[in-house]
């Protein structure tokens, strides 16, 4: 047995199609993969480099993202602008354009004597969705819950008495 230095650079060699424009292709290549040797042969491209790199071709030729960039939302904000609007109409409005679901307890509201043709104005900015909802009911009677995209309505004074 005979014992013999490793080379001080290890690289796998292989060669791609290149298409129509190799020359391109392989400075594309080049640019990205600065320690790979990159050269171009009868509309091939040879390259001789790390399996990382040889894994970054692959992803690239079968357009897989070579890096995945994440989206974070932001946090939603609402502005309305609202004056002397009926108060059935501005949450079925709110309803439609937001996809929310508003469930009236009519029962215990036309017990307490509230209208919902009441005329509300709403001026908010920069408000969250529950601040948004809070604004067009300020002052009406109404009080909401929200439970993800399902707003439930009721008299204010149910809620005062569910709390005490």
């Amino acid at each position: 047995i005979q014992l013999v230095d490793a080379p001080a650079k290890v690289a796998l060699s292989r060669t791609y199609q290149a298409g129509r424009d190799p020359e391109t292709m392989a400075k594309r290549w080049s640019q990205s993969l600065p320690d790979a040797r990159i050269a171009v042969e009868q509309n091939k491209i040879r390259l001789d480099g790390l399996l990382e790199d040889h894994e970054f071709v692959e992803r690239r030729l079968r357009g897989t993202p070579t890096h995945r960039t994440t989206i974070v939302a932001g946090k939603e904000v609402y502005q309305l602008s609202i004056e002397n609007a009926s108060l059935n109409q501005v949450v079925q409005q709110l309803g439609q354009r937001l996809n929310l679901e508003f469930k009236w307890d009519r029962a215990a509201i036309d017990a307490a004597g509230i209208s919902l043709e009441q005329t509300v104005s709403v001026k908010v900015q920069n408000a969250s969705l529950d601040d948004l909802i809070k604004a067009v009911l300020a002052g009406t009677g109404l009080a909401f819950r929200r439970a993800d995209h399902v707003v439930s309505i009721y008299p204010a004074e149910k809620a005062k008495s569910e709390t005490d």
